[in-house]
């Protein structure tokens, strides 16, 4: 915890420590049904790895990943870059006990449906790319094929209420990470944004998956 206090900014560390604690609800919602099952889900089953030698000059990085959840930060000459990041959240909303109501990550997901809901009709048919929720990370080991081809609607198409959406959302997302951390993030992003990017959805609106 001290580890990603150092990285995270405060938004940040209740965002990540919240989807961790989720398992917990998860596990006990999933053994209502199927005991075994359960067990993939708790806030213990998380792995922390640490890459080269942080106390050297060399290149180093911290990883941090379990269900619904992958931090990956590098450190390269006093220089960190903290993607990919991947922040999911189930159950989305707590459905039960004294902390029923509670929400993770509601500023991404507001933002994104909103960014969704502006686009028209042209649009949306090439920002959907799926109907339905993959149900997994599209990205990963023996994956690298299936984000190789560029899917969704280019913001160099985006009116200016979009792109200050995108803008909006960018910065909810990177502001999971400290100040100067996020300083650097944003400006690589602004460099990628100058060139055009994509926004793309899968799945339904609203509240489903």
């Amino acid at each position: 915890h001290r580890l990603l206090r150092c990285v995270l900014s405060s938004q940040g560390y209740l965002s990540v420590t919240g989807i961790m604690r989720a398992d917990d609800v998860l596990h006990d919602l999933v053994a209502q049904s199927n005991a075994t099952a359960a067990e993939r889900y708790s806030y213990d089953y998380y792995w922390l790895g640490v890459f080269g030698d942080p106390r050297g000059e060399g290149a180093w990085g911290l990883q941090l990943d379990g269900h619904h959840l992958a931090l990956n930060i590098t450190a390269i000459k006093g220089k960190i870059r903290v993607t990919p990041t991947f922040l999911g959240a189930n159950p989305v909303e707590n459905p039960s006990g004294k902390y029923a109501g509670t929400r993770l990550l509601g500023g991404m997901d507001t933002l994104g449906q909103e960014l969704l809901a502006s686009l028209n009709a042209k649009q949306r048919k090439q920002a959907i790319i799926a109907d339905k929720s993959p149900g997994d990370v599209l990205a990963g080991p023996t994956k690298a094929n299936l984000i190789g081809k560029r899917q969704g609607v280019s913001s160099n198409d985006f009116s200016g209420e979009q792109y200050a959406l995108l803008a909006d959302l960018v910065d909810e997302y990177f502001g999971t990470f400290r100040g100067d951390v996020y300083d650097a993030a944003v400006a690589d992003f602004r460099l990628d944004l100058a060139e055009g990017i994509h926004f793309s959805w899968l799945g339904g609106g609203t509240d489903k998956p």
